[in-house]
């Protein structure tokens, strides 16, 4: 059970992580 959250929160991250590169390069 707290693996699976665990699992949930690192994508989570890792989607934030993406757009927010994405949103970066779309400014420049």
């Amino acid at each position: 059970n707290f693996l699976v959250r665990f699992n949930e929160l690192q994508l989570l991250i890792v989607l934030t992580f993406d757009t927010g590169q994405f949103t970066s390069q779309l400014e420049c």
